[in-house]
């Protein structure tokens, strides 16, 4: 198993909204470099959150 996984870009980055601090609002933008095995098979991290949370 020598060199099979390749950086293959990024996903599109995923904004989420947190719970204010210090009566501000805080944003996490979240960028996730994607992976391409050229053996197996990759996934996919589309949903971030979690309903009602």
């Amino acid at each position: 198993m020598k060199g099979t996984v390749i950086s293959h870009g990024f996903i599109q980055e995923k904004v989420i909204l947190d719970f204010p601090l210090r009566g501000k609002s805080v944003y996490f933008y979240v960028r996730s470099r994607r992976w391409y095995d050229k053996e197996t098979f990759s996934y996919s991290y589309d949903d971030l959150t979690s309903e009602g949370a």
